[in-house]
């Protein structure tokens, strides 16, 4: 792995993005709240959640085969990303429903008609599909 690559989808290295948001999720068996306010809660594990976006992306050839590759995505996926706590992490995720990003147009001064100048805000994300076990405490 080269230094400052920040994640990979089933062997490929993405586009460094410019919003990197992994998160640890806690997986409850269930949880209650009792009659006087306390929190019953049963925790069975935690995983990881990862949104990733691209702020500004000039339409190229490269805007749209990162498009296409993320569309394209098999159901299940490897995904390998920078831990926060150091190195590198590996997964089995689903990428979540939505890839969104929204189309910058600007007047052209010359003819006064409308130009698509950029794709701004392409953001996607990744789910954990396995479960990391809590350890039982004593």
């Amino acid at each position: 792995m080269k230094s400052g690559n920040t994640i990979s989808v089933n062997n490929l290295w993405l586009p460094p993005p410019t919003l990197f948001e992994p998160e640890i999720n806690d997986l409850d068996e269930f949880a209650y709240r009792l009659g006087n306010g306390d929190l019953v809660r049963s925790l069975i594990g935690s995983a990881w959640k990862i949104s990733v976006e691209w702020d500004i992306l000039e339409i190229s050839n490269d805007f749209f085969e990162l498009f296409s590759y993320l569309q394209s995505l098999p159901s299940i996926v490897q995904v390998i990303f920078q831990s926060p706590s150091g190195g590198y992490v590996t997964i089995k995720a689903y990428r979540t429903a939505t890839i969104k990003s929204k189309m910058i147009w600007n007047l052209d001064p010359i003819d006064n008609n409308l130009r698509r100048v950029k794709y701004q805000g392409l953001k996607t994300g990744f789910v954990e599909i396995g479960v990391k076990n809590y350890s039982k405490f004593g």
